[in-house]
């Protein structure tokens, strides 16, 4: 396994983290990392995965043999590095690029939320996502200086906790651009569903959850 020489979670926050993941980790967590060879933001993202391991007995990683190096639309299509937040059951939540800046906050939420068994969502919310009957996968694009991105993130992954049918990716819009360009967007907090069909620029917490609700009254009234 590679690692860094610069520590990426400041000793102050680690120490404080230590104690906070010893307290609020329920059950196991396995962080799995995708990477491709000779790419700096694929270091930068087992550094971090190796860094938190260090801080808790209940987080376990696992790295894949790189990818070689590529180049073109081969290299360009590569969504890399990946890191997969596995807890208990099917839901997961997978972080393309290094999560670090605003984003690292979230990692650790993730940490938190896939050692639970259950989401803290409102029950209304939690019917509506076992309602849904398609698999449905949300991409959110998120910068590490973005303020609103976090509260988004973390209610799709609370979500992704109730609903083994949905699955989301946060992806970091700078890190690979190639896909923030073929999405056409434009700024963060942006959601994708699917193909790219449904976009929202600006998202918010209240967009996203009516867009979840109408996703599922439709998907509802299809199997009727």
């Amino acid at each position: 396994m590679r690692t860094c020489l610069t520590r990426l979670i400041p000793p102050l926050y680690a120490s404080h983290l230590k104690e906070v993941l010893a307290a609020r980790m329920e059950l196991p967590v396995e962080l799995a990392i995708e990477t491709c060879e000779g790419c700096e933001n694929c270091d930068r993202a087992v550094a971090l995965a190796l860094e938190l391991m260090e801080l808790s007995d209940s987080i376990t990683i696992k790295v894949d043999e790189p990818l070689p190096p590529a180049t073109g639309a081969a290299w360009r299509d590569l969504k890399r590095p990946s890191l997969t937040v596995r807890g208990r059951g099917a839901s997961s939540l997978v972080f393309y690029g290094a999560p670090i800046g605003s984003e690292l906050d979230v990692l650790v939420d993730a940490l938190f939320a896939a050692s639970r068994e259950r989401s803290r969502l409102p029950p209304s919310m939690v019917r509506a996502l076992r309602a849904l009957r398609e698999d449905v996968c949300v991409e959110i694009f998120v910068s590490p200086a973005c303020r609103r991105c976090p509260p988004v993130v973390r209610f799709l992954m609370e979500a992704g906790i109730e609903s083994n049918r949905l699955s989301v990716n946060v992806v970091e819009a700078y890190e690979l651009p190639d896909l923030t360009q073929k999405y056409g967007v434009k700024s963060v907090p942006a959601v994708v569903v699917g193909s790219g069909a449904v976009k929202l620029c600006d998202a918010t917490v209240a967009k996203v959850a009516a867009l979840l609700l109408e996703m599922a009254t439709k998907q509802a009234r299809v199997r009727a």
